[in-house]
């Protein structure tokens, strides 16, 4: 038989496992607040997707930075990340959408900002990524001229 103080005391040790499946809600009198994933850009994936789950944010618009190799960014590594960017597995992209599913963040949107030197299978890659993801917007920083380019594969777009 357990007495009052082991119960109190097993009820405290559940508390925080049963926290962990606490999903965020940050619909504030009517009005849903997010986040892009920017904003915790000095953290991992997970430890980004740790961070909105502690503040309580239920909707995130996912930055590109926070899925592409890190080493393979700058001038650098600006072939390494094209050909990151039009070979890798859209299993990764669906990964990333399970991460938030399960903390109860719905992803709405990914930000992959469209370059001028960005190939067209780099342009339309964006949009398969996004719709691996399971958003239905792709927000992007571009350039004029990029940004005509990246219209045809818009138009046609599963997003």
């Amino acid at each position: 038989m357990l007495s009052r103080r082991d119960f109190h005391r097993l009820a405290i040790a559940a508390l925080p496992a049963s926290l962990a499946f606490a999903k965020p809600n940050s619909k504030i009198h009517g009005v849903q607040i997010g986040a892009q994933s920017y904003s915790f850009r000095d953290r991992s994936l997970d430890e980004a997707i740790k961070g909105m789950v502690e503040v309580g944010l239920s909707e995130c618009e996912l930055w590109s930075g926070h899925i592409e190799p890190k080493e393979e960014r700058g001038d650098a590594g600006r072939e390494a990340l094209k050909k990151w960017r039009t070979t890798v597995s859209m299993d990764v992209f669906k990964d990333v959408r399970k991460k938030f599913k399960d903390a109860g963040i719905q992803l709405y949107a990914y930000n992959y900002s469209f370059r001028d030197e960005f190939g067209d299978a780099e342009i339309e890659r964006g949009f398969e990524m996004a719709h691996a993801l399971g958003v239905t917007r792709l927000t992007a920083s571009s350039t004029v001229t990029c940004a005509h380019r990246v219209d045809p594969f818009a138009a046609k777009a599963k997003v």
